[in-house]
């Protein structure tokens, strides 16, 4: 299987250690 399948939740953002935004992309694997 190449790449990867699965649905496209939407957007998020996550905050590391030093209060940097990081945009992660959610996606349901399936």
């Amino acid at each position: 299987m190449i790449g990867l399948l699965g649905i496209k939740l939407g957007q998020t953002r996550v905050f590391d250690n030093n209060g940097n935004v990081i945009p992660v992309t959610v996606i349901c694997a399936g």
